[in-house]
């Protein structure tokens, strides 16, 4: 028996086409994310999924609706602070290039798994693991042998593949994935181990533009 879990990243909003760091501040999607979510709704519309959890931050929720708008309109929808991006703290809403120029340390410990901290009045990196991985467990206890979609953040995502695939070296950097993307994992009960399944799946939006999504 396996628990499958699906993962969709928001649509776009202008502050990730102007390089901000959005953390827990509220940027709603823009035009181009608004058609991301529509399109990736169609992709998933004939998915099967029992739940449907969402961070209640507006750019996940509104691309969460959208999903379930298109044929998933009897599938529970859960919002969560828990699905949260990383809280930035005093740093959100600052511009990626002054952010490198200013702490670099910062960026860096982001990105890696060498290295720890947090952002200035904001989260720690080994509390922002925790977060995802007491939310995972949560969640495969609560829905064993489902179908689990999973609509939240960049950082998210980074921190789920981190559960997921496991530990990158020190000079390697953790994985990205472009907004609206498609992303799948599994928990399987005879293994009692997680497996990656698909990442950065984008080919539902092959006909809308989409900046790219850089490491910093």
């Amino acid at each position: 028996m396996n628990t499958l879990f699906t993962f969709v990243r928001h649509g776009e909003t202008d502050a990730n086409r102007n390089g901000i760091l959005q953390g827990q501040k509220e940027y709603p999607l823009n035009s181009a994310g608004i058609a991301q979510a529509e399109a990736v709704a169609e992709y998933l519309q004939d998915r099967e999924f029992d739940v449907i959890y969402s961070s209640d931050l507006s750019r996940a929720a509104v691309t969460a609706q959208k999903i379930m708008d298109t044929g998933h309109t009897n599938v529970p929808l859960i919002l969560t602070a828990q699905l949260r991006e990383l809280d930035c703290g005093d740093l959100s809403g600052w511009n990626y290039t002054d952010l490198r120029e200013k702490y670099p340390e910062k960026m860096d410990f982001f990105y890696r798994e060498s290295g720890s901290g947090a952002f200035p009045g904001g989260e720690s990196k080994i509390g922002f693991q925790v977060r995802i991985d007491e939310f995972l467990q949560d969640v495969l206890n609560k829905h064993r042998g489902k179908k689990i979609l999973l609509i939240s953040h960049g950082g998210v995502l980074m921190r789920i593949f981190r559960s997921v695939a496991g530990i990158g070296g020190a000079h390697t950097l953790l994985p990205l994935a472009g907004n609206a993307s498609v992303n799948e994992f599994q928990y399987s009960e005879k293994f009692q181990s997680w497996q990656l399944t698909q990442w950065n799946f984008r080919e539902h939006l092959k006909n809308i533009p989409q900046h790219q999504t850089l490491v910093l």
